[in-house]
């Protein structure tokens, strides 16, 4: 409702003439997996932070440490910035550039894989306050608990909630120890509190503020997710169903999928699609795996757009069509996801669902390599070898050949060797 508010109050606001932005909120959000599941890795493979910012204006441009490319997703931008980034200055189309200085919220730098989400609002020149930085959002008790826990004799949900609060900062400033020390707190006075367990769970599988115990890990996500946590059952959903730390059962998998989906979780209806798409410990159902991607697509999430692109490329649980693919695999690729970056410039090349166009091909594999992605790049490569939408040049090949190779695609290692490397 906030941010609601916060939109309708900006849309008004916006006039044609520059003005200046501030900070209304900062927070970091570590149940946001974006950072880790659409990552841009820096030079040293660290894996960047995304500030979400939330401002109706255009970012034009963003100064700092700064990974790729802008993702713009309407009201809100996600600026990737590398690991222990301190501060950013932002540009915009209809205001004054805004420098956004970590420390002033409490952080001392960004931190790898977290997310930050920052609402920019009009600054109408009366004099604020520094906006107080909000840990970590708690979730609202109808999405994360089936029942308000009860507060033991001598601590109150006033003191409950500071002491979450307390450990959320320590958290957010990785003081793992003290973190865990106020999330036992509250474990030891309150029957499970599935916030606090989450966050314990987190500690464990990191192994940051204790030893690394991801089998201790799996035993507080399971009580945070049996109390309804969506972020909990997700990440038990990807446990199951990798089967790295417990046995592999895609039952369990689907089991856990389901509860963080039907909560609305992106991540987890894309987790749901899969085990359909592939039959995993079911019946392969093309057509339920559309329903779920589509759920997935239709809330912006990339993997849940490059996946309904699939279907529509292959008519796997719906008819199969080009433009739709086209569709889908577009606004995957405008967030950045790579699969979808490379997918995309495939259909450019060959002219399926879109006119044929190999310079607009070359612009989607780059983008796609430059993240990192093999197929990418050894699609890229081929462009060079061949000359198609760029002059032909084999060096320039090889050198994303080998990219491509060093990862282990063997069609660029097949192709290294063709070309006498």
């Amino acid at each position: 409702m906030k941010r609601l508010l916060f939109l309708v109050l900006a849309s008004l606001s916006i006039i044609a003439t520059a003005q200046k932005l501030k900070v209304s909120s900062f927070k970091i959000q570590p149940e946001d997996l974006t950072a880790r599941d659409q990552p841009r890795t820096d030079r040293d493979g660290q894996v960047a932070a995304i500030l979400k910012v939330c401002v109706l204006d255009k970012i034009t441009k963003a100064e700092g440490t700064v990974l790729g490319e802008i993702v713009n997703q309407g009201v809100e931008k996600w600026v990737y910035v590398t690991d222990n980034t301190k501060k950013i200055r932002l540009h915009f189309e209809n205001h004054f550039p805004l420098m956004i200085v970590f420390d002033d919220y409490n952080y001392p730098s960004a931190q790898e894989k977290m997310v930050y989400e920052v609402i920019l609002e009009e600054d109408n020149g009366s004099p604020t306050s520094t906006p107080t930085p909000t840990a970590i959002p708690t979730p609202s008790t109808a999405s994360t608990q089936t029942s308000a826990p009860t507060p033991t004799p001598g601590i109150t949900t006033q003191s409950i909630s500071q002491i979450l609060a307390e450990g959320k900062k320590y958290y957010n400033n990785r003081e793992y120890v003290k973190a865990m020390e106020f999330f036992r707190r509250i474990d030891e006075d309150i029957i499970d509190d599935n916030e606090a367990q989450f966050y314990i769970g987190n500690l464990y599988f990191w192994g940051e503020g204790v030893a690394q115990d991801q089998q201790e890990a799996v035993k507080w996500y399971k009580r945070a997710g049996e109390q309804g946590h969506q972020w909990a059952q997700c990440i038990l959903g990807g446990i199951y169903f990798d089967g790295l730390i417990v046995t592999q059962d895609y039952q369990e998998a689907l089991n856990w999928y389901k509860k963080s989906a039907n909560q609305g979780n992106s991540m987890a209806e894309v987790g749901v699609g899969n085990i359909y798409a592939n039959g995993f410990g079911v019946t392969r159902d093309d057509k339920e795996a559309v329903k779920w991607y589509r759920k997935a697509a239709n809330r912006g999430y990339a993997k849940g757009q490059f996946y309904l692109g699939v279907m529509y490329y292959y008519g796997f649980g719906v008819e199969k069509d080009f433009r739709e693919a086209a569709k889908w695999y577009q606004k995957s690729a405008e967030k950045g996801f790579s699969n979808a970056q490379w997918a995309l410039g495939d259909l450019y090349q060959y002219g399926f669902g879109v006119t044929k166009d190999y310079q607009e091909a070359v612009k989607w594999y780059r983008k796609s390599a430059d993240q990192g992605d093999n197929m990418g790049q050894f699609l890229l490569g081929s462009m060079y070898e061949y000359g198609r939408g760029v002059n032909k040049d084999i060096p320039e090949a090889v050198k994303w050949y080998r990219k491509s190779a060093e990862q282990g695609l063997e069609l660029a290692q097949d192709a290294l060797e063709r070309l006498g490397y």
